[in-house]
């Protein structure tokens, strides 16, 4: 078939890109609330809150959904009973640590009233976003392929339709109305994760996916503390972005820069989800594809770069949001290179490069994280060196995973 060598796309991939971009087309309705509806302060305290809940359930889940796709030598339901378990036992244990951080990016308030909310919401988020992520490498082992696109688009359409509704009725909606939509998106998704328990283990798992004519090339062989500390390297230096821009800089340049990575962090994140997902769980090789799914990413990338600018040069956002085209040359850069990097992150499993897959990600977060918390100056100096630094660290991974051989070339090795 020639969707075996990355000619075509996998039938899989299209319900998954439809979720997708039904989801990204709702992050950007939401986003327009965002610009038009809330105060600057009220989103940098929703999206501190929201990165902390992200880091805290990606951490705890230390990569389980992408070796539930990986490793398919379990029954879909039994191995994402196991890797839910296990990743609440992370996910308790990580409470301390979550709570602190918390702390630390709301230490210049006096408000214990207003923490003691934030912690609340940030443990539901959490919880449910930690279920949400595994039910999405279920369902794409286990369930129709029209299931992919309604476990992706649900959180996203749920949460922008309850934050419309509440913004329409209530006179002044703040940080806690964007953090109940946002957890009722993610508690919904987190259904299509019951049949791992109600279905016993009787779902009927797709037969390329249980018997691959491949001798399982796409195996995860990474120890667990490996895949933890690679998932605390990636969410974390994206959280303490989040913590660290509004400890140094303010609430307001908090929610100006979160909401630009909001708005551009969709597009890697979609790439990831509707292409090298479904490359990893269907076992589809070659590069062709990738690099025309990157093309099109990053015209999706600079379309939003455009209507962001032309939003802003025309006064079309609301008052406190000016300005948001200077932040868009190294925010768009960042996520570029992301993008591109998001578009073969399945070709390390599939060329058993892993381990080094892994510590490659792990020393370029690390670097992030040394210009993130280096005092450089004024937020948008900081920002042109952190997207830059980013964007280059990423394109030479992505040329990295771009010469790997794929199985027939070691074959013939």
């Amino acid at each position: 078939m020639k969707n075996a060598y990355g000619v075509g796309l996998p039938m899989a991939s299209r319900p998954a890109a439809l979720g997708s971009l039904v989801a990204l087309a709702a992050q950007a309705v939401f986003a327009v609330f965002l610009l038009r509806g809330f105060a600057a302060e009220a989103v940098g305290t929703f999206s501190v809150i929201s990165q902390v809940a992200f880091f805290w359930a990606t951490l705890a889940l230390s990569q389980s959904p992408v070796s539930l796709l990986a490793e398919r030598s379990q029954p879909p339901a039994q191995a994402a009973r196991q890797a839910w378990r296990a990743s609440m036992a992370r996910w308790l244990c990580l409470s301390p640590l979550m709570l602190i951080g918390l702390w630390w990016s709301s230490r210049g308030s006096a408000d214990q009233a207003l923490l003691l909310t934030a912690c609340v919401w940030l443990v539901l988020m959490s919880g449910c976003q930690l279920s949400w992520q595994l039910a999405q490498s279920l369902v794409l082992r286990s369930r129709s392929d029209a299931a992919l696109a309604w476990v992706r688009m649900t959180p996203a359409l749920l949460g922008v339709l309850v934050a419309a509704l509440a913004w329409l009725v209530l006179p002044q909606p703040g940080a806690v109305l964007l953090l109940a939509s946002a957890t009722l998106g993610f508690a919904v998704g987190a259904l299509w994760l019951l049949p791992a328990w109600t279905h016993n283990d009787g779902l009927a798992q797709i037969a390329r996916d249980n018997r691959s004519s491949c001798a399982d090339p796409t195996a995860d062989p990474r120890p667990l503390w490996l895949r933890s500390l690679h998932t605390f390297s990636d969410v974390g230096v994206v959280t303490l972005v989040a913590v660290s821009w509004q400890a140094q800089h303010g609430n307001a340049a908090a929610g100006h820069l979160l909401l630009l990575l909001r708005l551009t962090g969709f597009v890697p994140a979609l790439v990831h989800s509707a292409w090298s997902q479904v490359a990893l769980a269907r076992t589809v090789e070659g590069t062709g594809a990738a690099q025309r799914a990157a093309a099109l990413a990053c015209l999706l990338l600079a379309l939003i770069g455009g209507a962001v600018a032309l939003a802003d040069v025309t006064g079309q956002i609301g008052p406190g949001w000016e300005g948001l085209r200077h932040l868009l040359g190294p925010v768009l850069a960042w996520q570029t290179g992301a993008t591109l990097l998001a578009t073969l992150a399945h070709r390390p499993f599939q060329c058993q490069r892993a381990s080094a897959w892994s510590w490659s990600n792990i020393a370029l977060n690390t670097l992030m994280a040394l210009l993130v918390l280096w005092p450089i100056g004024s937020s948008q100096l900081h920002l042109q060196w952190l997207g830059y630094g980013a964007a280059a660290g990423h394109l030479l991974l992505w040329l990295w995973l771009l010469r790997l051989p794929g199985t027939a070339d070691r074959s013939q090795a």
